[in-house]
């Protein structure tokens, strides 16, 4: 008993060449499905693969892929930016704190040196004193 679909009520006559009719035979022998299938399949594809018609699964999967892969991009540049802002107040930062501590460091090192120079002179002052008694 041949199968009959009720979805497919609407029929078509199209005209093809000898060898297309031959290659759509020999793909319904060696895949094992119905000629009217594989035609049906070729015009799916068909319509699916142009963008003059709406709504198709595969329209609409490739319109899909096209926005996530633009959200996709449109989040890394977003990704790439944030990171060279975040590095550029962390380095702004950073020299901030390095000169902070660089005078820091330097008033310490003068403070200390002005002690180490005050004992210096003090003992100097001490030497010199003691001399100045041997010789007297």
């Amino acid at each position: 008993m041949p199968r009959t679909n009720r979805n497919m009520t609407e029929k078509i006559t199209i005209q093809i060449t000898r060898p297309m009719l031959a290659d759509l035979q020999n793909v319904a022998t060696k895949s094992g499905k119905p000629l009217a299938e594989i035609v049906r399949q070729a015009i799916r594809n068909a319509l699916d693969d142009t963008d003059l018609t709406l709504g198709t699964k595969r329209r609409f999967d490739r319109r899909l892929q096209t926005r996530v892969d633009e959200m996709e991009q449109n989040l890394k540049q977003s990704l790439e930016q944030g990171l060279e802002q975040a590095e550029q107040q962390m380095a702004k930062r950073f020299q901030e704190e390095l000169t902070k501590l660089e005078y820091r460091v330097n008033q310490d090192f003068d403070r200390s040196l002005s002690k180490f120079t005050k004992q210096v002179a003090q003992f100097i002052g001490q030497l010199t004193e003691q001399k100045s008694r041997r010789l007297f």
